[in-house]
């Protein structure tokens, strides 16, 4: 993946399939409405698009763009390569990390909240736990992945549900 040699912080941002202005402006709507992860902080100053359009946009045509959750000042677009779905993600240096969002858990309904930590491939992915409690401390988090990564088709009609699965009886 190629991305922007910014400094070595991490940056939330886009990911989208088309670079064109009315194509922006639909999938930044669509996002808003089918995903609980995607928000108006992932509208940064730079985008990511999938391919190699990324060299044919004109960077002051984006600015000032009025998106359904907010304006919106592009100002520079970079190429990702590979097999990542359109959606919300997070740059750090160089490389790209899926956004997931933490919702606290206050029915206790998790004894163990887990994460994937390979999630480029869905052969032998690992989880690790995931310890990380609400802001006031009380309750542990349980991580969900935002539903624009997973696309449901007619082999897999729950893609991009969320599903609890009861573990003790």
């Amino acid at each position: 993946m190629v991305a922007p040699s910014h400094s070595i912080q991490t940056r939330p941002f886009v990911v989208l399939a088309s670079a064109d202005r009315s194509d922006i402006l639909d999938a930044v709507s669509q996002f808003a409405q089918d995903d609980d992860v995607f928000s108006s902080d992932f509208l940064t100053e730079f985008i990511g698009v999938l391919g190699d359009q990324a060299k044919h946009i004109d960077t002051g045509e984006l600015l000032g763009l009025e998106t359904s959750v907010g304006p919106w000042n592009i100002r520079s677009a970079f190429a990702v390569t590979g097999s990542i779905p359109p959606g919300p993600y997070f740059l750090h240096g160089n490389a790209i990390h899926q956004a997931w969002r933490l919702y606290p858990d206050t029915l206790e309904a998790f004894s163990v909240a887990a994460y994937p930590q390979n999630v480029k491939t869905v052969e032998n992915v690992t989880f690790a736990p995931l310890h990380f409690f609400d802001k006031e401390g009380i309750w542990k988090n349980v991580a969900v992945p935002s539903r624009l990564y997973s696309v449901p088709t007619i082999e897999k009609p729950l893609a991009g549900k969320r599903i609890l699965v009861k573990d003790n009886y």
